[in-house]
């Protein structure tokens, strides 16, 4: 279901992402895949969810989508605190830009300045929306994965996870481990031991756990050949992903839903999610 929030206005419409140029692929038979640039001003997004949309981020920790001076005024005063406490002044950079964006993508959906809005941190690492209150709860994911930073936000629990290695390409077991920890994160779990991981399509994969049903997982394209990341959730029709420009290679378009054995397996694993897979 699609939260019920404001309409954009027109000024902020033409610094939403939908207006600049996209590249789409199939990622999964089912999963359309539109990627497109970062917006070059804030709000960087200003449209509402769409019924099964999934939308991400992408972006390096540089003061390039907002001044210092705009970011750290958009922070709250545990945040800015928070950002001067890392033993590393490039990861509390890197949490000042995620944090200040991320305010801004939020603020943007919700027609609420990006100071205004309460965020909390849970000692999971799950951020939640505290205030304002909206129709339907915002679901936020968010990932750091070497130099870049993924942000993630749905009305739908959703889990991202990512890996980067300093040498040669993430191995499959290193793949496996971030998509299980993908599925952890969205059903706010600190293990993701027992999970059993089923490949549907090369990119797409359903996990089945325990004690949290049935997820859907899609491996993401990312910059280079070292850094892999994951998105979980229970359903995926339509995902909206700002920040993977043209110099991201995407994969070629996996076929579209037809009567294939994998179409029919994925269909019958929806069915049977609910049953407590």
């Amino acid at each position: 279901m699609s939260a019920r929030l404001p309409p954009a206005t027109a000024d902020e419409g033409k610094a939403d992402e939908g207006a600049l140029p996209e590249r789409a692929i199939q990622l999964a038979a089912d999963v359309t895949f539109s990627a497109h640039a970062l917006a070059e001003q804030p709000p960087f997004c200003a449209q509402p969810l769409r019924d099964g949309e999934l939308r991400l981020w992408l972006l390096r920790p540089e003061w390039q989508l907002l001044s210092k001076e705009d970011a750290f005024a958009r922070l709250s005063p545990f945040e800015r605190k928070r950002a001067k406490c890392f033993p590393q002044p490039a990861i509390g950079k890197r949490f000042a830009v995620g944090r200040a964006v991320l305010r801004g993508i939020l603020g943007g959906m919700l027609g609420v300045a990006p100071q205004a809005l309460e965020l909390a941190d849970h000692e999971s690492g799950r951020v939640t929306l505290d205030s304002p209150a909206t129709a339907e709860p915002l679901e936020i994911a968010v990932a750091y994965a070497g130099i870049w930073i993924l942000i993630g936000v749905s009305t739908q629990p959703l889990g991202l996870a990512t890996a980067f290695s300093v040498g040669e390409a993430v191995d499959r077991d290193e793949q496996h481990r971030i998509r299980l920890a993908s599925v952890a994160h969205a059903a706010g779990t600190l293990s993701a031991a027992g999970y059993l991981s089923q490949p549907l399509e090369e990119h797409a994969h359903r996990v089945h756990t325990h004690d949290a049903g049935s997820w859907r997982v899609l491996d993401l394209p990312m910059p280079g050949r070292q850094c892999v990341a994951a998105l979980a959730a229970r359903e995926m029709r339509e995902v909206q992903a700002s920040g993977w420009n043209t110099s991201v290679k995407l994969p070629p378009s996996a076929p579209a839903v037809s009567d294939t054995r994998a179409a029919r397996h994925a269909r019958d694993v929806e069915a049977g999610s609910g049953r407590g897979f």
